[in-house]
């Protein structure tokens, strides 16, 4: 994944969404993609609200990128409990 793709990534989350964190994760985080791999990006949000319509509507403005996404979006407070 090259820089410029990041970029355009961040900008569009940060385009619809305000989020705490977003983490690269899976094989396009350790080098290791295919043409048949996906990014699967993890969205950490003080208040998600509805997570699996908010995973929607980001990989909808995801779109068009040239890979399909697989976006997870949970809540600050999961994320802090989660790490212990």
């Amino acid at each position: 994944m090259d820089e410029s793709l990041i970029k355009e990534i961040v900008c569009r989350i940060l385009a619809v969404a305000s989020p705490q964190k977003v983490i690269l994760f899976g094989s396009a985080a350790s080098g290791g993609m295919t043409h048949d791999s996906d990014i699967d990006l993890l969205v950490i949000e003080n208040d998600p609200g509805d997570r699996r319509k908010n995973s929607a509507r980001l990989m909808e403005v995801l779109g068009g990128l040239g890979y399909p996404f697989d976006v997870i979006v949970i809540s600050t407070e999961w994320f802090e409990e989660s790490k212990d």
